[in-house]
C-alpha cells in the first residue's frame, strides 16, 4: 500500500510539473531580435513561425474588436513548437527561405530577408519535407524557385523591395510585444487588415502531386 501511495504521489508531481512547464512555454515572451543587414538567421525565422502559429491573422483595429477574451487579454492560438527547419541558399551566401515544420503538424515558409513578405506560405496540417529544389513537384518547384530568385534579386539590386513587407514585419514586432503582455501595441494598428500584395498561389501538396490556382491575396499552401 505504501509503495502504491508513493507511486501515486510521484505521478501527480510529474503531471503537475509537466503542466507547469507547458504553461511556461505558452507564456514565454518571444523576442525576434534585431535583423542585421536585412538577413534573418534560423532562430529568428523559427520565432517568426512560432508567432504566426499564435497569431495567424494580421493585427488591426478592426480585428481587435474580437481579439480579447473574457478576461481582457488578447486571444491567441496554442503556441506550436518547431520540429525541423531547412534553409534554402541555392548559390546565395545567406538563406533566402526557411522551411519550418511544426511538431503539432503544419508548416511555415519564412522569408530570409526582411525586404520580402515575412510569411510566404503556410499550412495548419501536413509537413513540407525538402532537401533540394530539384526533387520538388513541378508546381511547387516553380513557386519556391520564383521566391528564391525574387529575394536574390532584391539583394543584388535587380529587384525593388516589396513595399508591403514593411507593415507586415511591423505586425510581427507587435505580436512579439503581445507575448510580453504589452497590449498597448494594438491601439497603434491600422484600421483594417493588410494582406500581402501581389500574386498568391495555393498548392495541393499531397503524396508528391501538386496543383496551383490564383487566390488573389496571400500565399497559401
Amino acid at each position: 500500500m505504501r509503495k502504491l501511495l508513493i507511486s501515486l504521489v510521484t505521478l501527480i508531481t510529474l503531471f503537475t510539473a509537466c503542466k507547469k512547464n507547458s504553461f511556461e512555454i505558452e507564456k514565454l515572451p518571444i523576442e525576434v531580435g534585431e535583423i542585421k543587414n536585412h538577413i534573418l538567421n534560423v532562430k529568428q525565422a523559427e520565432k517568426i513561425a512560432i508567432l504566426h502559429s499564435m497569431y495567424p491573422d494580421v493585427l488591426s483595429k478592426e480585428s481587435t474588436q474580437n481579439i480579447y477574451n473574457i478576461y481582457g487579454n488578447p486571444k491567441q492560438h496554442p503556441q506550436k513548437q518547431i520540429k525541423s527547419s531547412f534553409a534554402l541558399k541555392e548559390g546565395q551566401t545567406n538563406p533566402t527561405l526557411y522551411i519550418l515544420n511544426y511538431e503539432e503538424g503544419g508548416f511555415a515558409i519564412v522569408s530570409g530577408d526582411d525586404r520580402m513578405t515575412p510569411i510566404l506560405a503556410y499550412s495548419d496540417k501536413g509537413s513540407f519535407e525538402m532537401t533540394e529544389i530539384e526533387k520538388l513537384p513541378p508546381g511547387v518547384k516553380h513557386w519556391v524557385s520564383s521566391n528564391h530568385r525574387f529575394i536574390a534579386d532584391i539583394r543584388s539590386g535587380k529587384q525593388k523591395e516589396d513595399m508591403a513587407s514593411k507593415s507586415l514585419w511591423q505586425d510581427f514586432k507587435d505580436k512579439s510585444e503581445l507575448t510580453k503582455g504589452n497590449n498597448a501595441v494594438l491601439s497603434s494598428r491600422p484600421n483594417c487588415s493588410i494582406e500581402n500584395e501581389g500574386e498568391s498561389y495555393a498548392f495541393n501538396y499531397t503524396n508528391g502531386a501538386s496543383s496551383k490556382h490564383d487566390l488573389g491575396s496571400r500565399y497559401w499552401i
